[in-house]
Parts: structure tokens; sequence; C-alpha cells
């Protein structure tokens, strides 16, 4: 019996370790895994820095899409108001999940002045950027 680790080498934030029981059980035979160490910790969490807006891609929905045309006209929108406008039929912790993808892969800027207030949202690098190459086709 062998124990494996897991790492999702797209985004690097996912670690999981497995034992793997059976004749073949070498690292080779199990394609895009990296075996850990015993002294490996067994989850390698990641802070919400960014540091899987490595690669920048995201699907962009037609309600993201939306969203960043109103933030262009608006420049300036709170949590509530993007929930209300476009999250209408999703609960709060769902809004906040896509919104905070979107500032991770720079679509978003989110600005917070402290916990008491709201989180104010603009476009971001990559938001003017998406909305200049959409428009212009």
């Amino acid at each position: 019996m062998r124990e494996l680790r897991i790492v999702n080498k797209f985004s690097g934030n996912l670690e999981m370790r497995m034992r793997v029981d059976g004749a073949d059980t070498r690292h080779e035979s199990v394609p895009r895994l990296s075996r850990g160490s015993p002294v490996d910790p067994l989850f390698s969490m990641r802070s919400d820095d960014g540091a899987a807006a490595c690669s920048g891609v995201m699907r962009l929905t037609n309600r993201d899409m939306e969203l960043l045309r109103e933030l262009r006209a608006a420049r300036w929108l709170t949590t509530t108001q993007i929930r209300r406008r476009f999250f209408t039929q999703a609960s709060l912790s769902a809004a906040h999940r896509r919104l905070r993808k979107l500032v991770v892969v720079k679509y978003l800027v989110r600005y917070q002045e402290d916990r008491m207030h709201q989180a104010m949202f603009t476009l971001g690098p990559e938001g003017k950027r998406f909305l200049e190459r959409y428009e212009n086709h």
C-alpha cells in the first residue's frame, strides 16, 4: 500500500492524500499525480490572495457581462445594489462567492473601508479589457 498526494496542477490549491492498494501503485502508473512525503500536511490551504488567479481564465456568464456593463456606467456599486439587481434568485452567500471569483481574476476590484461597511465594487483591469474587446466585436 502506498500513499499518493493529489495536487491540482492547474491552480495548485487542492491537495489530498489517498492510500492506493494494488499491484501497480508506482507514481508513474497514475498520470498527473505527485507523491507527497510523510511530513507533508494533510491539507494544503491557501489564502484568498489571488494565488488561484495565475491563469486568469474564467467563463463569464451573461449576468457577469451585464454586471460589468452596469459597473462601467455606475462606476461603483455596493454588494446590496449588485445583489438586488443581478442575484435576485440567489442567496447572499452565492452572490458573495461569485463576486469573490470575479475579484480574484481581476474582472472587479473590491473596496471595503472596514468590516462594518459594505463592500463596494468597480471594474478591474480584466473587466475593462473584456468590455473593450466585447464592445468592439
